[in-house]
C-alpha cells in the first residue's frame, strides 16, 4: 500500500515538474518572440493582400474601383497606424495627408484616378517609412510611398510599350525617331553625369538605367502606335464620370469647340462636364484601354521592399 501511495506521489510530482517545465519554457518563447517583428510582417502581408485586390478591381471592374472598397482599405491602415509610437502616428498621418491632397489635385487634373489616390494613401499608412529591404540596401528613412511611386513609374516605362507593341502594329514617325534619338541620349548623359558625381558605379545599376533609358525611348518611338491602342473615339453622350480625356491628341480648334461649350472641359469627364457636353455629335478621343495603375503600384510595392528606394539602389 505505501509503494502505491509514494508511487502516485512521485508521479504527481513528475507532472508538475514537467508542466511547469512547459510553462518556463512558453513564458521564455513569448519573451523572446520580437513582437515588433511579427506585426511589421503582418503589415507587409496585409499590404500586399490589399495592393493585390486594387489591381484585381483595376483589371476586371471596367477599370474601375469600388469606393467601398477603396475606403474600406483607408479605415484598415488606420488602424494599423495607431499600433505605431506616437511620433511615427503623427508622420503616418502627415504623409497620408499629403498624398491625399496631391492625389487629389492630380485626379481633378486627369493625371491620376481616384482609387489610386487613396490607394496609395493606403500604402502610407501601412508603411509611412520606407524599411529595410530584402538585399539590405541601406535608406535615408524616406516616405514608403515615395519609393513606391518611383518604382511604380520604372515598372511602368518598361511594361508600356511591351504591352502595346505586342497588341498593336508599331507605326514609326520622323519626330518620334528624334524625340526617342534625345531621351536616350539624355539618359547616357545622366549615367556619365552620375559617374562623375561618385566616381565609381557598379555594374547592376548602370545596367538598370540602361534599361530605363532603353525603354523609355522606345515609349517615344512608338508614341503614335500607343496611343492609338490606348484611345476610343466616342460622342461625348457615351462618356462615363471620371473618364480620361485625351487633349493630347485633339486640335487646338476643337479643344477650342469644347471649351466654348463648357469652360471646364479638359481630361478629366466630371458630371459637369457630361451634361454639358452630352448633346454634341463630334467625337472625342477618350482612354479606355490604358493599362490599369494598379497594377504597376503593386509591382512598385513588391520592388521597393526587395530593393528599397530605386534611386539609393541606382546611386549606392
Amino acid at each position: 500500500m505505501h509503494v502505491h501511495i509514494d508511487l502516485f506521489i512521485a508521479t504527481g510530482n513528475l507532472i508538475i515538474s514537467q508542466n511547469n517545465n512547459t510553462h518556463i519554457i512558453f513564458k521564455s518563447f513569448l519573451q523572446n518572440l520580437n513582437v515588433e517583428y511579427m506585426l511589421e510582417v503582418i503589415r507587409v502581408l496585409v499590404l500586399l493582400a490589399f495592393a493585390t485586390l486594387y489591381a484585381y478591381f483595376d483589371i476586371f471592374n471596367k477599370r474601375s474601383i469600388p469606393n467601398g472598397f477603396a475606403y474600406f482599405s483607408i479605415a484598415v491602415g488606420i488602424v494599423f497606424t495607431f499600433f505605431y509610437p506616437f511620433k511615427t502616428l503623427e508622420l503616418s498621418l502627415l504623409i497620408a495627408a499629403f498624398v491625399v491632397a496631391a492625389g487629389y489635385i492630380l485626379y481633378k487634373a486627369g493625371f491620376l484616378g481616384l482609387g489610386d489616390g487613396l490607394e496609395l494613401a493606403f500604402v502610407s499608412l501601412m508603411l509611412p517609412i520606407q524599411p529595410t529591404p530584402l538585399l539590405h540596401i541601406p535608406q535615408l528613412g524616406l516616405p514608403f510611398v515615395l519609393s513606391v511611386f518611383i518604382s511604380s513609374g520604372i515598372v511602368a516605362i518598361i511594361a508600356l510599350p511591351i504591352y502595346y507593341m505586342l497588341n498593336s502594329k508599331p507605326e514609326l514617325r520622323k519626330e518620334s525617331v528624334i524625340k526617342a534619338f534625345v531621351v536616350f541620349i539624355s539618359y547616357l548623359v545622366l549615367l556619365m553625369l552620375i559617374y562623375l558625381l561618385l566616381g565609381n558605379m557598379a555594374l547592376i545599376p548602370v545596367v538598370f538605367i540602361i534599361i530605363i533609358a532603353f525603354f523609355s525611348a522606345l515609349i517615344f518611338l512608338f508614341e503614335a502606335s500607343m496611343n492609338k491602342r490606348m484611345i476610343t473615339w466616342i460622342y461625348p453622350s457615351k462618356l462615363g464620370e471620371d473618364d480620361i480625356i485625351a487633349i493630347n491628341l485633339m486640335s487646338k480648334k476643337d479643344i477650342m469647340f469644347f471649351k466654348s461649350k463648357y469652360s471646364g472641359f479638359g481630361r478629366l469627364a466630371d458630371r459637369k462636364a457630361i451634361v454639358a457636353l452630352k448633346s454634341i455629335k463630334k467625337k472625342i478621343p477618350v482612354y479606355t484601354n490604358a493599362i490599369p495603375f494598379s497594377v504597376f503600384i503593386l509591382a512598385g510595392i513588391i520592388l521597393s521592399l526587395l530593393i528599397g528606394d530605386p534611386i539609393l539602389f541606382i546611386l549606392f
